[in-house]
């Protein structure tokens, strides 16, 4: 298993908000199934959620503070089509 960091693994939002957006829930293009609960408060958007792909295992967590994954190619190959969207909490 593998674990990235908010900030040391990869940027952290400004804003506070490091969240997916909620296009990503469902089957995806990539071959990513993502689920996670859309949490709405004028927007809407994804915290903790968990993925997975046929070739690439499992990919879950919080991109806010952590995320795992079952290999290192796959959390690249999950990050790469679908990164999260970095936003202020502020602004909703």
């Amino acid at each position: 298993m593998v674990i990235k960091y908010c900030g040391k693994d990869f940027e952290e939002s400004s804003g506070g908000a490091l969240t997916l957006p909620t296009e990503y829930i469902g089957d995806n293009e990539s071959g990513w199934r993502v689920e996670g609960k859309i949490t709405e408060d004028y927007y809407e958007w994804v915290n903790y959620f968990e993925a997975s792909h046929p070739n690439f295992g499992k990919v879950w967590g919080d991109f806010e503070m952590e995320v795992y994954a079952d290999s290192e190619e796959g959390f690249a190959h999950f990050y790469e089509h679908h990164s999260p969207d970095a936003w202020d909490y502020y602004d909703i």
